[in-house]
């Protein structure tokens, strides 16, 4: 598998931070929650789907790098020819 590097603006961080906190998320869009809710989509909203397994395999993968100290930086540096960071340079 590969994967696609996205930059996240740091103004739309938090954004995104706000609805993937968890390390399993289905994300429904508003119009489609208020179709399958009749018009309720806060009734679902934040509930747990227990046992719940993608249908075999989520629709896409995604890391969230939110430190240095991320796994996929040390990919990254390699695929872009970037020096690693000096390991006192590290911040959260």
């Amino acid at each position: 598998m590969s994967a696609i590097i996205r930059v996240i603006p740091n103004e739309d961080f938090p954004v995104l931070q706000k609805y993937l906190t968890d390390p399993g998320v289905v994300l429904v869009r508003q119009d489609i929650a208020e179709q399958i809710t009749q018009g309720n989509p806060e009734q679902i909203n934040e509930i747990s789907l227990d046992q719940y397994n993608f249908g075999g395999e989520p629709d896409i993968w995604m890391d969230f790098v939110h430190d240095t100290r991320h796994f996929a930086v040390s990919a990254i540096q390699r695929e872009a020819a970037i020096a690693a960071y000096p390991a006192d340079a590290i911040t959260a």
